[in-house]
């Protein structure tokens, strides 16, 4: 398919670096976008990133070969509904969502027979958003994932075609493995990284360790955005995190017989990220295991910054651990704590 013009909707990370990277690589194409946010649609309009710029769905869409959804999960169906209606014969659209299930179930319903689905999932991403937090080169390197029923499609060729063009590492995969997947490599990090967010012991640390900062990098990602993504994919999140769970208490009745102390730095900073980092690894390992299918070739950078502690040597971390276990027992007990609160 020959792109002319192309609709994204929603001016986030996400939206605003497509358009940024379409603009880079596709100069000749049209770049519509919408946004209910007039800052957003001044920015982008600004910064020349787009050629039209409206604050409803259906007036980007109109015309467009391609329309891309890169709203939040909670405003897909909206989008689904009022882009239906204009949809051009053999309109192809495709979405950003890190759960597909609920995007194509959200979606498929409201689009004409004329017109073509193309589930997508753009592993990249970080923990600011908003349109000023895009960049053309988000997706160079990056895995894009899709998941149409059927791979063979014209239209999944062009959508793959697309996220070559702009750097990206385009695999297949089905919806419901999809979110298997990312419930463990994406989703169950960045809820654990909300509760160690909570947990002012660890978090207001500074340590010199760069390890550290990595593991509480995803503290500062938007929760509001993350809820609607725990609550789409809501059945494979409580899965994983009932198996982390399980393993962190099995960890405190190991420690249990120790007498506690208040923790300092080193259980802080080094100890504590290690353990849960250890058990993101193990839990992973073991869905790896129950599924058949290798999960950490397809982890984000949020994985691998989570699970950074784990690049100090093992031996030498367990001895740590077996001597100072009364001071790192307590920040277990109330990650463990708070982990079964929010379930």
């Amino acid at each position: 398919m020959q792109l002319r013009r192309v609709a994204i909707i929603g001016l986030g990370l996400i939206g605003g670096s497509l358009a940024r990277a379409l603009r880079a690589y596709l100069p000749e194409v049209v770049i519509a976008v919408a946004d209910p946010d007039p800052a957003a649609r001044v920015q982008a309009h600004a910064q020349r990133a787009a050629d039209l710029l409206f604050d409803n769905a259906a007036e980007a869409a109109h015309g467009a070969e391609l329309v891309v959804l890169c709203t939040p999960i909670p405003a897909l169906e909206a989008c689904a509904r009022a882009i239906g209606p204009v949809l051009e014969r053999g309109a192809i659209v495709t979405d950003v969502a890190s759960v597909k299930g609920a995007a194509i179930t959200a979606i498929a319903p409201h689009l004409p027979p004329h017109a073509a689905l193309v589930p997508g999932h753009p592993i990249a991403g970080g923990e600011k958003g908003g349109f000023g937090a895009s960049r053309q080169e988000l997706f160079v390197g990056k895995k894009i994932v899709l998941t149409p029923d059927d791979p063979h499609q014209a239209a999944v060729a062009s959508v793959a075609l697309l996220w070559r063009t702009l750097g990206g590492q385009v695999d297949y995969m089905p919806a419901a493995l999809h979110d298997r997947v990312y419930a463990c490599v994406s989703h169950l990090p960045q809820y654990l990284a909300f509760i160690v967010s909570d947990m002012d012991e660890v978090i207001k640390r500074e340590p010199e360790e760069a390890s550290f900062r990595r593991f509480t990098r995803l503290c500062a990602a938007n929760r509001g955005l993350w809820s609607g993504i725990f609550q789409a994919n809501k059945l494979n999140l409580s899965i994983v995190i009932e198996a982390y769970f399980k393993m962190v208490r099995q960890i405190i009745a190991e420690l249990g017989h120790v007498q506690k102390y208040k923790p300092d730095t080193l259980a802080c900073t080094v100890l504590f990220p290690y353990v849960v980092a250890s058990c993101l690894a193990a839990v992973t390992a073991a869905e790896e295991h129950k599924l058949g299918f290798p999960l950490k070739p397809y982890a984000g950078g949020g994985f691998v910054d989570f699970t950074a502690p784990l690049a100090s040597p093992a031996e030498p971390m367990l001895e740590l651990i077996s001597a100072h276990a009364g001071v790192l027992l307590p920040l277990l007990e109330d990650f463990a704590a708070r982990l079964a609160i929010s379930q």
